[in-house]
């Protein structure tokens, strides 16, 4: 490993005062210091760089069961719900979740509770009108073309 020889480093070759007083290198750094900092706060700004957590499923269908916990017919239904997904879980064609009422994005449309809507990777949302268990939802993703089996 080379020895820094401090003595013969010549600080006044360097010349670090005319550098940073020069208006165009200072203008530069500026300028590059702006853009890192400018997109790291754009970067925070639109989620941190949201990478989807599982790049196997990222062209599977998306299948969202929004529930209200004081609801009698979300009670019944979600053992049901709590089922099917644990049996799909592992399924590469198919994404469970599972949101209650009070965490609902606005953009999303709940008529009623409980609600279960297909989102398919082509931007297609479909709500689920069947009958409320397993049965019933595997026939709805089947009629939709998502492929569970």
């Amino acid at each position: 490993m080379a020895k820094l020889n401090l003595k013969s480093l010549n600080l006044k070759s360097l010349n670090l005062k005319k550098t940073f007083t020069n208006p165009k290198i200072v203008s530069i750094i500026i300028v590059v210091l702006v853009f890192f900092v400018g997109g790291f706060i754009l970067n925070l700004l639109m989620g941190g760089g949201i990478i989807h957590e599982n790049l196997d499923n990222i062209n599977s269908s998306e299948l969202t069961y929004y529930y209200m916990e004081q609801c009698g017919h979300c009670k019944r239904f979600t053992p049901e719900w709590e089922n099917f997904s644990k049996k799909y879980s592992s399924n590469k064609n198919l994404n469970c979740s599972k949101i209650e009422a009070k965490n609902v994005d606005s953009s999303v449309e709940i008529k009623g509770y409980p609600t279960v809507i297909l989102y398919k990777p082509d931007g297609t949302k479909i709500v689920f009108d069947g009958e409320r268990n397993e049965n019933g939802l595997i026939s709805f993703l089947s009629e939709n073309g998502v492929n569970i089996e």
